[in-house]
């Protein structure tokens, strides 16, 4: 090949993998379709060749599968080995990791380990060492191609403080990604001939269309803020929302948006051929399905190990539950009236933190409740987030905000020619259900008249048999995923009394090994009208 000749470079990135490792994980069948085994064939052929590769991991790595959410350094079962993530990263060579705001769920401690074993760099411009004020992880990395420089600029969604406790985080600040953006992409664009940006964050407008592609707070998804303001993009890889998108602009000063779903399901590729320093020629980009090609077998036999031992914890025996604990229809069952499931958790928040208010919601639709027996993997099946309980200190005004929030939920659809029936508003479930923002309440009296106009749809509320003012004051146990405000903006970090350490999941486990059988009668304390 002479200095002339074009050079090819593939630029692949996948994002919000979850421990999606193999396609034929034993734990779940809605991951056999699906796995990061497939991208290595997919490589396969491109490496042979000797062609140029740039491999990006677009953040939330390390939370979503048990064979990484089980993963425990302090564990003896696990001594002597190292994180399954390098693993992957070092099977797929990957350049380099943006950190997503699942990365975070364990803790700093734990992120840590795993990077000292890791040859991947971790990426974020954004977050910041508060001792130091510097970037904690490496903000960029510049990549070298013959003459060709390729710079990936990597962010995360600011919004990670309003989700983790502080222990999870603390440190760390959080900064600005449009601040950060533009501090960066100047300097960065003198210093390479193609920038591309790598943000675990997503769209909050369609770029057609400019209308919002969610309900969420304006600074957890800012891609199009990105996209629209910094010409000086070629590329923009998102996540986080784990949607399907691709937009190619007529415009050449406009860069390509890509988002490639979750769990390998697709990846993006983007070809470009360059000459020496000249101007890359994009000469491709698509998203590729993952279901059409053969996973790589033999990968698999790497995390033989980790299987065993995550199989001994998670089947377990802890004890039996009342057949009222299955959920078969969560309209029916859990969002419309109370769940013994429901009830449980909410129970054991208000034992635990000695307060008699608490919200809690279901994490998924697709959950089936507990079995007759019931081991630790039912446990976590149910609650698969790692969520610990924290005291809100609230007045009867912004209790009445949270539940016209949850009241939101819902909506009539027309079920027949003279009849609505309730359903899920379509606000809640652009890309998926958003259940895990549905909050069902303990210790108050509350009517919830879904006919009437978001915001106006609470029609009583008492505590203790009386009517709630709005001056009144209650300490209320919530998530610490809801306590720092997410999806409910009138909660503040102010507001918070106290954080309890101890996951959900482990408070629920130790609950029912101490009773060995569940029977819980659910309170019918609300109404949806």
């Amino acid at each position: 090949m002479t200095p002339s000749d074009p050079v090819v470079l593939n630029i692949i990135c996948y994002t919000d993998l979850h421990g999606a490792f193999v396609s034929d994980d034993p734990y779940d069948s809605k991951y056999r379709k699906v796995g990061i085994d497939r991208l290595i064939t997919y490589l396969n052929p491109h490496r042979k060749k000797g062609e140029h590769i740039l491999l990006i991991d677009n953040g939330d790595m390390i939370q979503g599968n048990y064979i990484v959410d089980l993963f425990d350094y302090q564990d003896s079962r696990f001594e002597g080995l190292t994180h399954p993530a390098n693993l992957v990263h070092k099977a797929l060579q990957v350049d380099c990791m943006v950190m997503g705001n699942h990365e975070f769920n364990y803790g700093l401690n734990h992120i840590d380990q795993i990077r000292r074993d890791s040859r991947t760099p971790w990426l974020s411009a954004n977050i910041i060492d508060q001792e130091t004020g510097k970037p904690y992880f490496e903000p960029y990395k510049i990549y070298q191609f013959q003459n060709f420089k390729v710079a990936v600029l990597a962010l995360t969604t600011e919004y990670v403080p309003y989700w983790e406790d502080q222990y999870s985080i603390a440190g760390l600040q959080f900064n600005n990604v449009i601040e950060t953006a533009g501090e960066y992409i100047p300097k960065l664009k003198k210093e390479c001939d193609f920038l591309i940006v790598s943000y675990h964050g997503g769209l909050e407008k369609d770029p057609v269309t400019l209308k919002p592609t969610r309900i969420s707070n304006p600074i957890e998804n800012q891609g199009f803020q990105l996209w629209d303001q910094f010409n000086q993009i070629d590329l923009l890889l998102l996540g986080h929302q784990h949607r399907t998108f691709i937009h190619k602009p007529e415009s050449p000063y406009k860069a390509t948006l890509i988002q490639g779903s979750s769990k390998a399901r697709l990846w993006s590729h983007t070809t470009l051929e360059f000459t020496g320093r000249n101007p890359a020629n994009q000469k491709s980009c698509e998203l590729i399905n993952s279901i059409t090609i053969e996973p790589e077998k033999s990968f698999k036999k790497q995390f033989e190990s980790y299987y065993k031992i995550c199989n001994n914890i998670l089947h377990q025996f802890i004890g039996t539950a009342d057949k009222s604990f299955i959920i078969r229809n969560p309209l029916q069952d859990v969002w419309l009236r109370k769940h013994p499931f429901i009830q449980w958790i909410q129970n054991i928040m208000c034992q635990y933190t000695g307060v008699d208010i608490s919200a809690v919601s279901l994490l998924s639709p697709n959950l089936k409740g507990l079995p007759e027996s019931v081991c630790t993997k039912d446990i976590l099946d149910n609650y698969f987030f790692g969520n610990t309980i924290c005291i809100l200190n609230i007045t009867g005004k912004t209790l009445k905000k949270a539940l016209e929030k949850s009241a939101s939920f819902f909506c009539y659809q027309p079920s027949d020619k003279k009849s609505k029936k309730i359903d899920i508003h379509q606000d809640w479930h652009i890309v998926k259900i958003r259940s895990y923002d549905y909050d069902m309440w303990h210790g108050i009296d509350y009517n919830l008249n879904i006919g009437q106009p978001i915001g106006s749809r609470l029609s009583q509320l008492t505590y203790r048999g009386k009517p709630v003012q709005d001056h009144d004051s209650f300490r209320v146990a919530v998530t610490s995923y809801r306590a720092a405000g997410a999806f409910y903006d009138m909660f503040k970090v102010e507001q918070m009394e106290r954080d309890f350490p101890m996951k959900i999941s482990d408070l629920l486990i130790a609950d029912l090994k101490e009773k060995k059988h569940l029977m819980v009668k659910p309170l019918q304390n609300f109404k949806i009208t």
